[in-house]
């Protein structure tokens, strides 16, 4: 074929663009168009050229030796958690019933010598040896509203002078009545009574110490020693320890009156010397007060 015949084959219509492009420019070096050159115009398509076909996706790359470093993978998409399950309204009753107004006096734990009067309590079965649990919350303001401590203290009061039959049996006539005949350390047991006495207690009748003091955490009205000022009608704790420093339980009762300059406080107590009596007790001493 001649080169005249090839040039006319690379011109045909069916020929690629780029072909038909090469041979103009070619001829275009030459001073010659395709006219001049007696050949006819070639198919050009107009518009933008066509768009490269996309690439292949690269297969994942497999892990390289130790020592190089990796691409890094993409984060997973986050997913929402699961909803909280909804308590039943059961469930939620019993809840209420097992903090509020437990009734503590049947089945009470015995916690020999907690009166903090230098005595062994009467023999009852042994106190828990778990010290006192993280209580989630701590009040740090004064109570809102009436108060119920101030009418519990002067029913307390009326008490004073009752006496242990026979001493030292965490027992008698009048104990029997404030514990509800259970035996054991009853100074928590007489801070209940005195609520109880007074239009109602809101912890029902607690006859541990520590179990008080906990309910008090819960209900954001414990007060650490030294946070808040004692005012008549606070419930004070005090913490006790066994001679290898676990706590072993405490000692309740209610406050009379501020003395000293504020640097002590007087007291009415329950199960005090074996009996409810009235006494003085530095700030110091004590663990935190409950404000009703």
């Amino acid at each position: 074929m001649s080169p005249l015949g090839a040039f006319r084959e690379l011109l045909r219509p069916r020929a690629r663009p780029r072909d038909q492009r090469e041979l103009a420019a070619q001829l275009a070096k030459l001073g010659l168009t395709l006219r001049t050159a007696g050949l006819p115009p070639p198919f050009f398509p107009t518009g933008p050229p066509p768009p490269e076909p996309p690439l292949a996706s690269k297969p994942p790359r497999a892990p390289g030796p130790p020592g190089f470093a990796q691409e890094p993978s993409p984060p997973p998409a986050p997913t929402a958690p699961p909803p909280a399950p909804v308590p039943s309204p059961a469930a939620m009753s019993s809840a209420r019933t097992s903090e509020e107004g437990v009734d503590e006096r049947a089945g009470a734990e015995s916690l020999d010598g907690l009166g903090l009067d230098g005595r062994a309590g009467a023999p009852g079965r042994p106190a828990p040896a778990a010290g006192p649990a993280a209580e989630p919350r701590v009040a740090t303001g004064p109570p809102r509203g009436p108060r119920r401590g101030p009418e519990a203290m002067r029913v307390a009061l009326g008490e004073v002078g009752v006496r242990e039959e026979p001493p030292g049996s965490n027992a008698g006539p009048r104990v029997d009545v404030y514990t509800g005949g259970s035996a054991g350390a009853w100074c928590a047991h007489f801070v209940s009574w005195c609520l109880e006495q007074s239009g109602g207690s809101p912890f029902g009748h607690k006859a541990w110490v520590p179990s008080l003091r906990d309910w008090a955490k819960r209900r954001g009205c414990w007060y650490p020693n030294g946070s808040v000022p004692p005012e008549p009608g606070d419930i004070f704790t005090m913490a006790r320890y066994d001679k290898l420093g676990k706590y072993v339980g405490g000692h309740t009762g209610y406050v009379v009156e501020g003395i000293d300059g504020g640097r002590r406080v007087r007291t009415v107590e329950g199960n005090a010397d074996d009996r409810v009596k009235r006494t003085a007790r530095s700030l110091e001493a004590l663990e935190g007060l409950i404000k009703l």
